[in-house]
């Protein structure tokens, strides 16, 4: 749940979609996903409330004019061209972005689930089930043809909302890679029943001793550190073709296409600063 939180205000921010209106609606949107999870009591949804607004200012305080800070980098390196080791380092700069909104969150989401009661734990645990019973069906239940093509078309449709209608060339590049990167779907549904079943068990002992609390944080700041050397070398190659194939869109950009991603950019960045200073 804590990572749906994160991709959430990611993509917020990161999609260029009206983020001014949608990061303003963030004070509404995190606790209804929350409920999804857990129905909160009043004394939580007072903790939630307190919690929300002092990390939504810290958020703004100290997140946004960085966010913006690397967009306006980064359109400045779009204009001239991108090197791969500007790629890398844009991915990086990312991962360090979402370690930095996990680090900061995941205290506040393990005490809400440390004070809750057998029958919100219920309804967690169901959750967990709806959600693994869907991430079966579209990722696992498919031949790996049609996973190939379904993630041809989601990264299709990523790159099209930043640059707009993708040439032959852009669009022989991205098949190429479809073919080419190496599935994880099983390594995800393995990881993820893992973390379920780690989370299941300290919420068991949640009551027995303090410890756990600093073991329930630990399992929401560090969801990666039980990654078997199989789901890592995987991750790592699949990192390194992904950067192989933005580094070939970025060949073979148009100059329309670059002009829009570096407006697009720019703009996103504007709008993030302007909601750093004026809550």
């Amino acid at each position: 749940m804590k990572k749906q939180l994160l991709i959430l205000v990611m993509c917020v921010l990161m999609s260029g979609c009206a983020v001014k209106f949608i990061y303003n609606q963030l004070d509404w949107v995190i606790p209804w996903q929350i409920r999804d999870y857990i129905s909160l009591n009043d004394s939580q949804k007072d903790y939630l409330d307190h919690r929300l607004t002092h990390h939504l200012a810290w958020h703004r305080r100290t997140q946004l004019p960085d966010y913006a800070l690397f967009l306006r980098k980064t359109a400045k390196q779009i204009s001239d061209g991108l090197t791969r080791d500007e790629l890398v380092h844009i991915n990086s700069q990312l991962e360090i972005f979402g370690r930095t909104l996990t680090k900061q969150i995941a205290p506040d989401v393990a005490q809400l689930f440390l004070t809750s009661s057998d029958t919100q734990l219920t309804n967690t645990y169901r959750k967990f089930e709806q959600t693994n019973a869907k991430f079966q069906k579209e990722y696992i239940d498919i031949s790996e043809e049609k996973l190939r093509k379904k993630r041809l078309k989601e990264t299709q449709h990523y790159l099209e909302r930043w640059l707009g209608g993708l040439t032959r060339e852009q669009q022989d590049a991205l098949k190429d890679w479809s073919q080419k990167f190496k599935p994880i779907r099983q390594n995800l549904m393995e990881n993820r029943l893992s973390w379920q079943k780690d989370f299941r068990s300290l919420m068991a002992k949640k009551s027995e001793h303090s410890p756990a609390t600093k073991e329930i944080v630990d399992l929401f700041s560090r969801p990666d550190k039980n990654w078997n050397s199989e789901y890592n070398e995987k991750i790592i190659y699949n990192k390194n073709l992904l950067v192989t194939l933005f580094q070939k869109i970025d060949t073979l950009l148009t100059k329309r296409q670059r002009k829009k991603l570096n407006k697009k950019l720019t703009s996103l960045a504007r709008d993030l600063e302007e909601l750093a200073v004026h809550p």
